[in-house]
């Protein structure tokens, strides 16, 4: 009978253990598939990572470009606008000379009808 209840308890004792193990297989099992699917995602993220940063470098050089093309158009604004002040003030000259020969024209024309 002792050996029978001997028998018994390192059964029991046993299993105990082998539960035990077999839980902690499990858990070293979900571990192990978590760490994998962890390990999957930051895959993805750093490769969302770099191409995100591929982007912002193109999207800097854009900028930059078009802040040169902007820059460019300003100055060309400016001598546009130097230009037409130019122009306008020759305008007003020549429209100043026409006048002056039309009002030299008309009295010339009275002079003459004087004599």
């Amino acid at each position: 009978m002792k050996l029978f209840a001997a028998s018994y308890v390192v059964c029991r004792t046993f299993n105990g253990t082998l539960a035990r193990f077999y839980g902690i297989f499990t858990l070293k099992q979900d571990s192990d598939k978590k760490l994998d699917e962890s390990t999957r995602r930051l895959g993805v993220m750093e490769e969302e990572l770099k191409r995100s940063e591929e982007r912002a470098g193109l999207s800097e050089s854009n900028i930059k470009r078009l802040e040169a093309e902007l820059k460019s158009v300003g100055e060309n604004m400016k001598a546009l606008e130097v230009s037409e002040e130019k122009a306008l003030a020759r305008e007003e000259k020549y429209k100043d000379q026409v006048k002056r020969a039309k009002t030299r024209e008309i009295s010339m024309k009275k002079s003459k009808e004087h004599f």
